[in-house]
Parts: C-alpha cells; structure tokens; sequence
C-alpha cells in the first residue's frame, strides 16, 4: 500500500513539474511576443516621423531623386541632407527590426556618401553664396568643363540615384513589415 502511495506522489509531482513548465513556457512565449509587438509598434513611430523628412513627396526625396548635380542647388538643401544624415545617425533613431535596421543603414551609409562628397566638391558659388554647385557656372559650361569636375557630377548623380533606389525598397519592406501590427 504504501508503495502505490509513494508512487501516486511521484505520478503527481511529475504531472505537477510538467504543467509548471508549460506554463513557464507560455509566459516566455507571451512576452516574447509582447516584446516584439512593442518593437514594431516603436518602429513604426520612427518610420512614422521618417516619412516626414524622407517619404515620397518630400524636399529630400526630391531633392536626392531628381536634382541634377550638374546644375545649382541651394546650400540649404545641403544642410538638410547633412541634419538628416546626423539624426538618423543616432541610436535613439535606429531601427529595432533586422531587415530596416539593415535597409536604413545602407541608406544613410549611400547619404552620407553624397553628403561627404558633395562637401568635397562642391562650394559656394562666386556669384551667389546661397548656392552651390559642383562646378562654378560663371567659370565653366558644360563645353568646357574639365574632366574631374564632369567625374565629380557623374559620381554625385549615380549616388543619388542608388539611394533613391534603396529608399523605395526600404518603404517597400517597412510598408510590408508594419501591415502585420
């Protein structure tokens, strides 16, 4: 009698230590998934305030989309790109999702490409100090423009252009990723 007794206890701890275990799972199951959906949620408040500066219809999109490197720009629009690159630079604006965190880093790598090279090649303009150019038109036109500057402006414009490529794929992934919340 006793052993069917001390059996029945050890039956009952092992049911017991079992039920535990799944519970303790669970809880780490929902907290993960706690966690994950604060994440997204996180995310999509910065990619939130992203679009404001860098989203589709925006001076840096168009800007880095359609603005010839050949022609002026105002230095203005550097500076943007330049306190662009320096915010999302930051950790508090990294993204926590792998595949953005990686998107965006490609981009801001691209921008502060173009931004250091745009710094290095272009300057104020004689004429007007407002503007910059990679070349000074008052010095040069296109028919006479030396080869290291037309390198410069054909450099300037395949960067940006790459990054235009890279900011629609990284809404394109965000778009994707933030449907599920």
């Amino acid at each position: 009698m006793l052993g069917v007794i001390l059996i029945g206890l050890a039956l009952l701890y092992s049911f017991l230590t079992f039920a535990l275990e799944q519970w303790s799972i669970k809880q780490v199951e929902m907290d993960n998934l706690s966690s994950s959906k604060k994440q997204l949620e996180r995310d999509k408040a910065l990619y939130d305030d992203w679009k404001k500066e860098f989203g589709s219809n925006t001076f840096l999109a168009d800007f880095i989309k359609n603005h010839h490197f050949g022609t002026t720009w105002n230095y203005e629009q550097s500076q943007r790109l330049d306190d662009f690159c320096n915010k999302w630079s930051t950790p508090e604006h990294r993204f926590l999702h792998d595949d953005l965190s990686s998107l965006i880093d490609e981009i801001l790598a691209e921008l502060k490409h173009l931004n250091l090279h745009l710094g290095a090649t272009s300057g104020p303009l004689k004429a007007n100090v407002n503007l910059q150019c990679i070349f000074d038109p008052s010095m040069h036109d296109e028919w006479n423009m030396p080869d290291h500057t037309k390198d410069a402006i054909d450099i300037a414009n395949s960067i940006s252009l790459a990054i235009a490529e890279k900011r629609e794929k990284f809404v394109e992934e965000a778009e994707m990723v933030f449907s599920k919340i």
